[in-house]
């Protein structure tokens, strides 16, 4: 997943919005405790309340990054992350993270790679040997197969889905 604060990409161009994602974390605020320490000779850092701000920004960050990848994005434009106190004594803090998702337009390699792995997905494939159709088998029991000597990595293999034939190295490298 690619992540920019800016809404568009340098020598890339975005092909498709897919939807906003936003997320939050909520810390304790709780007691001060930790430790603190001087940076750069003036200003303090309360390094237990940071520790704890870090890791709700990550909780937010994942969370983004599965919604977009549900939505098969590319990457999150847009990008921003929030912070505020909530309650009345700012016992809680909270970390909110959110963008667009996108797709990126590929070149005609990475829109191969994507089309290959969208293909290994798919758990069964039908196997043509000796001109006769078997299967299903998953990716797993292909790799067996070629292992075993019972198929080359040239055997063409069927998606059971689309019925595209593949060679079974092609299915296998990636």
């Amino acid at each position: 997943m690619i992540f920019t604060s800016t809404p568009s990409f340098e020598n890339r161009e975005i092909s498709e919005y897919c939807g906003i994602v936003a997320a939050e974390a909520v810390v304790t605020g709780g007691s001060v405790g930790g430790s603190v320490e001087v940076i750069d000779g003036f200003n303090l850092e309360l390094t237990a309340q940071t520790s704890r701000f870090g890791e709700a920004r990550a909780r937010a960050l994942a969370a983004i990054t599965s919604q977009a990848e549900d939505l098969r994005a590319d990457a999150i434009v847009g990008l921003r992350f929030e912070y505020c106190t909530l309650g009345k004594n700012g016992l809680l803090n909270m970390v909110s993270a959110y963008g667009t998702a996108v797709r990126i337009r590929l070149s005609k390699e990475d829109q191969e790679r994507r089309r290959i792995a969208e293909l290994r997905e798919r758990t069964t494939f039908l196997v043509l040997v000796d001109g006769k159709q078997r299967g299903p088998f998953s990716i797993t029991q292909l790799s067996e197969l070629v292992e075993q000597g019972r198929v080359s990595s040239a055997t063409e293999v069927q998606d059971d889905v689309t019925g595209e034939k593949i060679p079974i190295s092609d299915v296998l490298s990636r």
